[in-house]
């Protein structure tokens, strides 16, 4: 069954573009995963420092290997010295 991740986090002040860039290169490495059936980044209308992923997976299993990937390490590191706050993340399975 297909997974779904949301998730969402606010940059620093005058770090937006480096918590952009840093999505943006995630998603571009994460699309190539054959287990990604959509990986979305996402930016806020309201609110210039926030921005989010949606993700979708094949399974669970296929997440689980895609958190382990390197790019998603460079990601979490890329993001530590930008992060306003603790991320979002949630993970989702379909009921209906």
């Amino acid at each position: 069954m297909a997974i779904t991740v949301i998730a969402r986090g606010r940059a620093l002040p005058g770090k937006e573009q480096d918590m952009e860039k840093a999505l943006v290169d995630n998603a571009i490495e994460s699309r190539k995963e054959a287990a990604c059936v959509d990986y979305q980044v996402i930016h806020s209308l309201d609110d210039p420092a926030v921005f989010g992923t949606v993700e979708r997976w094949r399974s669970k299993e296929d997440l689980d290997r895609h958190m382990q990937t390197p790019h998603v390490q460079r990601l979490f590191a890329a993001l530590g010295p930008v992060l306003a706050e603790p991320p979002q993340i949630g993970a989702f399975e379909e009921v209906g």
